[in-house]
């Protein structure tokens, strides 16, 4: 995986936390999203899963295998700006789950950050 990807993982991992700890504090605070995003965040992942499973994504040595249909657990690519993509499957209390969540990341140096797109299957 490369540099950029680790970077990029290190955010998503703690994205995900969020979300699944419910803490808009940490979302607003940390990745710029607003309060009626947060919610619609929380609608999405509603219509997925109860309410308090615990979210995650695959460790980093496990962000390249495949589940059913062959799609990566972990799949980043670049997109048009020269940042870079994602689509992350949602694990479950440690399962993968059905909803992928889709972000990209603007990426300078050292420094990266988050945008949130939207959470599908």
């Amino acid at each position: 995986m490369k540099s950029v990807e680790k970077l990029a993982f290190s955010k998503l991992e703690r994205f995900v936390e969020g979300i699944s700890n419910r803490d808009s504090s940490v979302l607003q605070r940390e990745f710029s999203i607003s309060p009626s995003v947060i919610d619609e965040i929380y609608e999405s992942i509603g219509d997925y899963y109860d309410l308090g499973v615990k979210l995650s994504i695959a460790s980093l040595a496990d962000a390249g295998h495949l589940q059913l249909g062959g799609r990566s657990l972990i799949d980043f690519y670049p997109v048009n700006d020269g940042g870079l993509g994602v689509e992350c499957a949602l694990l479950i209390d440690g399962k993968v789950g059905e909803a992928i969540l889709h972000a990209e990341f603007s990426i300078d140096g050292d420094k990266c950050e988050l945008k949130y797109k939207y959470i599908g299957s």
